[in-house]
């Protein structure tokens, strides 16, 4: 497309094809603007990071904090399990994925905290290579009361307070609570 005379003089005055003139003989203004375009546009492509595939969840800070939290809880609970046990083992990398946020889960897991009061009450978190997911409610098989999901570039879901998930979980591992299943399916 044409530009005006006077909109090429300006880009040209400004472009670095100018100070190869000597004298302002034998002006080539149109290629000079045309380069020096072409090389701006080199020079922002190259300072663009390359699109990837990503890698991490997006999880906000405080969500992180408590991600941490619930990983701080899981490892309390390793004493409870028997040593070198394929639970112990699968809870480890749990653990390690967790530690490892916002960096999406390396394995698939699940794993639930059962307490068995005069309601059957369960937590749960599974993590897939592409989200994270946190569930909380009473009698396996209903609509959970806490429902909160990360997956790959966005917060997918929210039902429920985080904070209120890990208090719980943490009061009921206080009182008893048992792993009631890990696994790598999810």
């Amino acid at each position: 497309r044409a530009m005006p005379a006077h909109e090429i003089n300006l880009l040209w005055f400004m472009s670095e094809g100018r100070w190869d003139h000597e004298d302002d003989e034998d002006l080539s203004c149109v290629e000079d603007v045309a380069n020096e375009i072409y090389r701006r546009v080199c020079d922002v492509a190259m300072n663009e990071p390359l699109a990837a595939d990503e890698e991490e969840l997006r999880i906000g800070k405080e969500d992180l904090k408590f991600l941490y939290e619930i990983s701080d809880l899981l490892a309390n609970m390793t004493a409870r399990l028997e040593s070198d046990s394929d639970d112990e083992v699968l809870l480890q990398e749990v653990i390690e994925d967790l530690s490892n946020l916002p960096t999406t889960p390396i394995n698939e897991w699940k794993v639930r905290i059962v307490q068995q009061t005069p309601e059957f009450y369960t937590w749960s978190i599974t993590g897939t290579p592409d989200k994270i997911a946190l569930d909380c409610g009473k009698n396996h098989g209903e609509k959970p009361e806490t429902k909160i999901r990360w997956q790959l570039g966005e917060n997918v879901c929210r039902k429920g307070s985080l904070k209120e998930w890990l208090d719980t979980a943490t009061r009921a591992v206080a009182e008893g609570a048992k792993l009631d299943s890990l696994s790598t399916d999810t």
